[in-house]
């Protein structure tokens, strides 16, 4: 089940208003809605000052106050002590605001904009308090302002009446990519009023001049109506958004409206203030403070500037050398069981851009999930039994390219090999179903951006819960242990009565909740609760289920990090009040401290999938069978154990060996030798084409293949012994495939025992 009955009346998604001084004395705030000055609370604040000088004064200066208002899109100085927060209004529109001035202009950011989706075209400069700068033209290159935050004020330079978009970036929805055509095949676009007015489809239509066609009428802020637009008949039945252009930039997005089998006339409306009915990509509109049984429902993503564990920045990441930039690049990529070839790689990092570009990838939705499936299905894979369900999650994986929904499902992945949910396939009592279930519906929670609370709480009360803990007693002492590290005995016969009612029915094998509940209150996370529903609702509202929940995943991370160390890590993370199972993990990927800090082995999957993205690696039909084997041989098996993997990693040799195997002979060592063959894997004639190496010398391809596998050159060393070997075997012309085949299948051997490989690398600032 998706909860969906849980869904109440949602409203307006609104941003946090609460903005804190960053400094003693002067700061740059935004304001983001109209307030007025005698609605501000002036405790903590001396002054708040307007561009052209008018002042709200506190104190026995007060009397002298002139400003009777902060307008919304512009910024103010704000003077007083460092950790005061300023209430700097809320907005859900989009706020466009004109300069007022030529030259310099005080504006408000209401939301993280990074510096490379700021159109500046218009402007000259925009700069921070400190002085940093995102210049135009010429001066580009000197730009070391990374992004506006949300409630702070910046300067803007450019001509009076140059528009700024203080929140909100505008775009059709991406998969409304093609324009919508009349039956003459010709693109209808037309200009009213001083705007410009365009029409999307999902699809691309065909013209046929026998049609017939249909009318749109666009009503400009509900008192312009633009003259009707005729389309062709054939986009009834379908949807299309308009987008609204003044001077070639966009201004106003519509709903997404169908048009009707039989309509002969649409209205659509669109406004400029940049506000919509809908969102492309958040269909239902969400309450964030709406509750099931006091289970807070939907989750707010936290903000990068938000985490407690510091995460790196793309300031950090320029700072160091290119090499150290190629290991955290590959450290990241490789903990989300990614990998991206050598060039495209280069040209990322090259950006200046790399973290923030990466951080905003993970958060913008995914549009090939419906290919990725036509893939898994069509591709026919070798797929065996409950295996299936496992191998089409990597496979899934495997195809897919970075994105929300990539997340979400490498998020719902790492949940499931924990003690926290994993679906324990080695059970009797869990089939193949199972794995699907479990798996599936933590996509969907995070795909409809539930809580971890309420997540939880779904998963905890499943029948596919209740399949891996299957009494009363067992359940309740599992619930406790896992999920708020509580070992009191005391508290297992408590929670037993308040599940008296539920047991999983073994003729069945299903879960049975009868009707004979407990009536006696049970003392438990500092509340009573009588009923087993009762025991599962206190249990993820207690405090102790948010440092539990965090705790399991940081020691899966830093698991070879001490106890002192780990409950630092804890609390840092703690302190940002992750809402999502996301939150954490982005939060743990993206910190500084694993990222510079950690020296774990890698587990197969980060090594594996990391790898052979890198290097265009096939996988045939019989790839993910074998690699699932394999994993089971590793005592690393996928959703099978009822506590989880206990390690990330493979802790004994014979288990490290299969790992080794895997990965040298089977994705390292292995080409794809016959293109017409899906039953043959291994990387393809990409990964060592000409175009790649661009070289003829042994030596320099020799490069190109440690840069493109493990991101570092040879040593002098490493180069004269692979080359060397090449050259006595004649592999010696680089302009042929064969040749460059033969030395990186060399190269790859050596590569393959390497311990970067199978271990993430430490890195000095």
């Amino acid at each position: 089940m998706r909860g969906k009955s849980l869904l109440l009346l949602i409203g307006l998604t609104l941003l946090s208003s609460a903005t804190e001084l960053k400094r003693d004395g002067w700061n740059l705030i935004s304001a983001c809605q109209d307030i007025n000055s005698t609605d501000i609370n002036m405790t903590g604040i001396q002054e708040i000052q307007a561009q052209n000088g008018d002042s709200i004064y506190t104190g026995e200066w007060a009397e002298h106050s002139n400003l009777d208002e902060l307008s919304a899109g512009y910024g103010y100085w704000v003077k007083g002590a460092k950790g005061v927060e300023f209430d700097s209004g809320k907005s859900p529109n989009t706020l466009i605001r004109p300069l007022n001035r030529d030259g310099w202009n005080l504006m408000a950011s209401c939301q993280e904009i990074p510096s490379v989706d700021i159109n500046m075209s218009a402007f000259q400069e925009i700069q921070s308090q400190d002085g940093q700068t995102i210049y135009t033209g010429d001066l580009a290159q000197y730009s070391n302002l990374d992004k506006l935050l949300n409630g702070y004020g910046y300067w803007v330079k450019g001509a009076i009446g140059t528009n700024f978009v203080s929140k909100g970036e505008l775009s059709i929805p991406i998969e409304f990519e093609y324009q919508v055509i009349n039956n003459q095949g010709e693109a209808i676009e037309i200009s009213y009023d001083g705007y410009e007015i365009k029409l999307f489809a999902d699809y691309n239509e065909s013209a046929n001049a026998q049609a017939n066609h249909t009318g749109i009428v666009v009503r400009i802020d509900n008192n312009i109506t633009a003259p009707t637009m005729n389309i062709q008949e054939s986009y009834r039945g379908h949807t299309i958004v308009v987008g609204l252009y003044r001077n070639g930039e966009l201004v106003g997005v519509s709903a997404l409206t169908e048009i009707e089998p039989n309509a002969s006339i649409t209205a659509i409306d669109i406004k400029t203030d940049g506000s919509r009915d809908d969102d492309p990509n958040t269909p239902e509109e969400k309450d964030r403070d709406s509750t099931y049984q006091g289970i807070k429902i939907f989750a707010t993503p936290l903000k990068v500037q938000d985490y407690g564990l510091t995460a790196i920045t793309d300031a950090d990441f320029n700072a160091l050398s290119l090499e150290k930039r190629r290991v955290i690049a590959n450290k990241l990529l490789s903990l989300l069981f990614y990998g991206i070839p050598k060039m495209e790689l280069d040209e990322m990092i090259d950006s200046g851009k790399f973290i923030s570009n990466l951080q905003k990838t993970l958060s913008t939705p995914n549009s090939d999930l419906v290919a990725v499936e036509e893939i898994v299905d069509s591709k026919d894979y070798h797929w065996v039994n409950a295996k299936e369900n496992r191998e089409r999650i990597m496979a899934r994986l495997f195809h897919l390219t970075l994105g929300k929904e990539y997340l979400n499902r490498w998020s719902a992945y790492i949940l499931t090999q924990t003690i926290m949910f994993s679906p324990a396939y080695e059970l009797d009592t869990v089939d193949a179903a199972d794995i699907k279930n479990v798996y599936n519906n933590l996509v969907f929670y995070m795909d409809d951006e539930y809580t971890m609370q309420l997540s939880t709480y779904l998963h905890i009360t499943s029948n596919d819960n209740w399949k891996r803990f299957r009494s009363p007693e067992d359940n309740g002492r599992e619930m406790l242990e896992i999920f708020l590290f509580d070992f009191d005995d005391a508290d297992v016969p408590k929670a037993a009565i308040a599940l008296k009612n539920w047991k999983l029915d073994r003729e069945d094998n299903e879960l049975v909740i009868g009707l004979n509940q407990n009536s006696v209150p049970q003392e438990l996370f500092g509340t009573t609760v009588t009923t087993g529903f009762e025991f599962y609702q206190e249990l993820v509202k207690s405090d102790a289920f948010f440092n539990g929940v965090i705790q399991r995943l940081v020691g899966f991370y830093f698991g070879d990090y001490t106890a002192s160390k780990q409950s630092q890590i804890i609390d840092l993370i703690k302190s940002s009040n992750p809402e999502q199972f996301q939150d954490i993990l982005l939060q743990i990927i993206f910190s500084k401290e694993f990222l510079y800090n950690s020296h774990r082995i890698k587990s197969f999957e980060e090594s594996a999938f990391h790898i052979a993205r890198k290097i265009g690696f096939y996988d045939s039909k019989n790839w993910f069978y074998y690699m699932d084997s394999n994993i089971d041989g590793m005592n690393q098996g996928s959703m099978r154990y009822k506590l989880g993997r206990e390690t990330i990693v493979p802790t004994d040799t014979l288990s490290f060996a299969y790992y080794h195997d895997l990965l040298r002979r089977q994705i390292m060592g292995d080409y794809k030798g016959d293109m017409l063959n899906d039953w043959d894997s291994g990387w393809q004639q990409s990964f060592i084409d000409k175009a790649n190496p661009n070289t003829d010398r042994v030596e320099s391809f020799v490069d190109y293949l440690f840069l493109a596998t493990i991101s570092r050159l040879p040593s002098a060393e490493e180069q004269s012994t692979i080359v060397d070997y090449c050259n006595s075997k004649g592999y010696d012309d680089m302009s042929t495939y064969n040749d460059r085949r033969a030395v990186a299948i060399v190269a790859m051997e050596y590569l393959a025992r390497l311990s970067e490989i199978y271990t993430f690398k430490t890195v000095e600032e």
